[in-house]
């Protein structure tokens, strides 16, 4: 309700969710069929870090196996041209599980950045999308008075601020597409095991040039490296892990 929002500083609207980080492991010796997969993803909050971050764990399931497993962390931003960062609400935990949740946290401090590839590596173009949601309104209490007198409730929906951070799910999977087509430029097969993403929040239909190039000294299994360009900025850093193709 508008009310319990008045004074307080977690997530008051309208803020809108920004991939930050993302680390995903991918078992494909669980695949019970070769070609594409259909996998299920499920998402569950988990933590709240530094009163910024949120990170929710992530669930990859193909016929009743699970072969993707990952965690992504996500900013709050405001619709505004810097998409600045709101505070977060905190996740009530036991204790054993905030000391869990603290661990995994540091880690993920602790880890390098990715390198960055500079522009003149192998390209290809990624455009940021729209979030999808739409946000439906609804007031229980307005609907059971309505009821109790006979009248029917006007349904009332309001869509994303177009001035919303985009959607880079898009530009992941473009990114992803460029590190196979490397990977397998020496005519090898080969599986993805892991990826690792940084990303900054970015504009709808921003174009960002992404340039790949292969990881120093990942022979056995190949790496690729991606950044995304954005006006001479990186906004998006890109890591896939791969392994010869057991087919």
């Amino acid at each position: 309700r508008p009310y319990a929002l008045r004074g307080s500083p977690f997530l008051r609207p309208p803020v809108f969710a920004c991939l930050t980080r993302l680390n995903a492991e991918f078992d494909a010796a669980r695949r019970t069929t070769p070609g594409t997969l259909e996998i299920n993803i499920n998402a569950q909050l988990k933590a709240s870090h530094s009163r910024r971050l949120l990170e929710v764990e992530l669930i990859g399931r193909s016929s009743g196996s699970v072969i993707l497993r990952g965690s992504a962390w996500c900013s709050a931003t405001t619709p505004d041209a810097k998409f600045s960062q709101v505070v977060v609400p905190p996740v009530p935990l036991a204790s054993e599980e905030t000391e869990v949740a603290l661990s995994r946290f540091k880690a993920l401090e602790k880890r390098p950045r990715l390198p960055l590839v500079s522009q003149n590596g192998h390209q290809s173009l990624g455009t940021v999308g729209c979030l999808s949601l739409t946000l439906e309104a609804e007031d229980v209490t307005a609907d059971e008075l309505a009821n109790v007198y006979g009248r029917t409730q006007k349904p009332s929906s309001k869509k994303l601020d177009p001035n919303a951070c985009g959607d880079v799910g898009p530009v992941l999977g473009k990114a992803l597409q460029l590190s196979i087509r490397l990977a397998e430029g020496s005519g090898r097969k080969v599986e993805l095991c892991s990826i690792e993403v940084e990303t900054s929040p970015v504009a709808v239909n921003s174009e960002i040039r992404l340039c790949a190039c292969m990881d120093k000294g990942s022979d056995q299994s190949p790496a690729i490296l991606v950044t995304g360009w954005l006006h001479g900025k990186d906004v998006l850093r890109f890591r896939a892990v791969f392994r010869p193709s057991v087919e």
